[in-house]
């Protein structure tokens, strides 16, 4: 027995050998899908007055030529049946306005528009449920591997922070001491004393107060970065001697500034201001000394 087909254009049933709807006419085409091809039309409304009877099909054309039927329907499908549910609905449906299901689905890797009622693509044979599942399971990868990756950049640069946190040179402890003239000698000095960890070179720059160039007052290079006490003593001769101040005027000011320098070239540096009375006739005095 014959399968059953409809024709996609009238929606009559017809056999599934012809070629030709035995009622309007149109061709038929096979392998359609009928639900992605806007499912099967039904209900439709016929007037007599819409239809000529002129003659009797009889199932053959004449040569040459296309075959028409003698019965043509010119009524407009309008409507369409839910595959959930049953009803009748309008064929511009979306969704069931029944049973609320949604009628078509779009295949996510070809585009094809097909039936929701099928869980495969018509046009590539893809499962839509299973291929949204592996592209899920694919993004959810990529954000892992994406985490990853800023987590090692993170630890990666934190361990470069600490690295230079590690190797930056330090001040342990820093002190300064004047010592006055004693008796007939001007022996007034400033002594400065300090510990440093990761500092290979040490030096003491000096300039006037109201001036911006320095002058190097003392210099000492080490082998080893670990901590390193170190002391240095400047008297005021030898400030007199770099030209730290002016010898026309009594009350000076000079700046000494310590720095410290690691084998990375970074430098650290503490400051102190000195203040002190110098005469051709008299002993020099400090008279203050503070850190800057």
């Amino acid at each position: 027995m014959d399968t059953i087909r409809f024709c996609a254009k009238c929606g009559h049933d017809i056999n599934a050998g012809a070629e030709f709807c035995p009622y309007c006419g149109n061709r038929i085409q096979k392998n359609v899908d009928p639900i992605s091809a806007g499912a099967r039309y039904e209900h439709y409304e016929e007037k007599e007055d819409n239809i000529e009877e002129k003659a009797h099909w009889d199932g053959h054309a004449p040569s040459g030529s296309s075959p028409t039927p003698s019965i043509i329907s010119k009524a407009t499908p309008a409507s369409m049946t839910c595959f959930k549910c049953g009803n009748t609905i309008p064929i511009d449906s979306k969704f069931c306005p029944v049973c609320q299901v949604r009628l078509f689905e779009v295949c996510p890797k070809c585009g094809h528009k097909f039936s929701a009622k099928y869980a495969n693509c018509n046009e590539c044979g893809t499962n839509r449920e299973e291929f949204l599942k592996l592209l899920k399971e694919r993004e959810e990868e990529q954000e892992l591997q994406r985490r990853r990756q800023e987590e090692a950049l993170r630890q990666a640069r934190y361990e470069k922070e600490k690295m230079q946190h590690d190797s930056m040179p330090r001040f342990i402890c820093f002190k300064y001491e004047k010592h006055q003239s004693s008796g007939q000698s001007d022996d007034c000095h400033i002594t400065i004393e300090w510990k440093t960890i990761n500092a290979s070179s040490f030096e003491i720059l000096g300039r006037q107060e109201d001036k911006n160039s320095w002058k190097r007052l003392w210099f000492v290079e080490s082998d080893s970065p670990i901590v390193i006490p170190q002391t240095a003593t400047l008297t005021v001769s030898e400030l007199a001697d770099a030209d730290l101040f002016s010898l026309l005027r009594n009350n000076n000011t000079i700046i000494l500034s310590l720095r410290a320098r690691s084998i990375n070239n970074i430098t650290i540096s503490k400051q102190i201001k000195v203040k002190f009375w110098w005469s051709f006739f008299s002993l020099s005095k400090i008279l203050d000394i503070e850190e800057l």
